[in-house]
């Protein structure tokens, strides 16, 4: 977050954890002062919503003349003031497999006007991501046929399963898109929220499991979820400091197809 204070002191921390979890993908969101990949990864978008792939895992897709591999998308402020929109990267797995990423922040806050913005967000989240698998066919149709690519999407939705009146996640999932903790087979220190807003050691345990903003969403069909797990750092039933940022890491574990 960018708003939080002593980035340079709290990149040591996030990098450090990184490097302990070996994600092959991470996304960050609030990150336009995060500029400087850590060891073994390399950036697929750097922005605001930063995309970074693990070095051996998976490669950028190479752009073309007319036709980029990565990019944002920002939503117009339609009932209030925008969230941060949706980056995206076409990447190439080791296996040869193609997969679009797609990361995201959607506008925080719980009065009408906001919920209500944040709804329109999350369809125009969708449209975003079948928009660029449309332009990704048109000028990279000869690796893959891109329309029927994997997907994934991650990032911070602002919203969770406690937030009565809000129907951002309804939204996505008439589109098919389904939060992977519902799909998981294995949870872990899912009672603990990922979102630390004062940055206590204290965990905050949700009275309902799944109350979590930070989420990654798959296509059911086309995904098995092996693991969901809140990845930060405990012990003796508090979190490890110091703390890298105000939300702790979200691993996921799945295969898509």
């Amino acid at each position: 977050s960018n708003v939080c204070s002593g980035i340079a002191s709290r990149k040591t921390v996030i990098d450090k954890r990184i490097a302990e979890l070996a994600p092959d993908i991470v996304a960050l969101q609030e990150a336009s002062k995060y500029t400087a990949a850590p060891s073994g990864y390399r950036f697929a978008y750097n922005g605001q919503n930063d995309i970074l792939i693990r070095t051996g895992r998976f490669a950028p897709v190479a752009a073309k003349s007319g036709g980029a591999t990565s990019g944002a998308t920002l939503f117009a402020s339609s009932y209030a003031s925008a969230g941060k929109g949706m980056s995206w990267a076409a990447v190439r797995h080791s296996s040869g497999a193609y997969l679009l990423v797609a990361n995201t922040h959607l506008v925080v806050g719980t009065s009408a006007s906001l919920v209500r913005q944040r709804e329109y967000e999350a369809g125009k989240l969708a449209d975003a991501i079948s928009a660029t698998l449309t332009r990704l066919n048109k000028t990279h149709r000869s690796l893959t046929d891109w329309t029927k690519a994997p997907v994934i999407v991650l990032g911070d939705f602002n919203t969770h399963k406690s937030r009565t009146g809000d129907k951002t996640m309804a939204v996505l999932e008439q589109r098919g898109w389904h939060d992977a903790y519902d799909q998981a087979r294995v949870l872990s220190l899912q009672h603990y929220n990922t979102a630390n807003p004062t940055m206590s050691l204290t965990p905050f345990v949700s009275v309902t499991w799944g109350d979590h903003v930070d989420k990654v969403l798959v296509r059911p069909s086309r995904s098995v979820v092996f693991r969901w797990a809140n990845a930060g750092k405990t012990a003796g039933g508090k979190w490890i400091g110091p703390l890298g940022s105000d939300h702790h890491p979200l691993s996921v574990r799945l295969g898509l197809r």
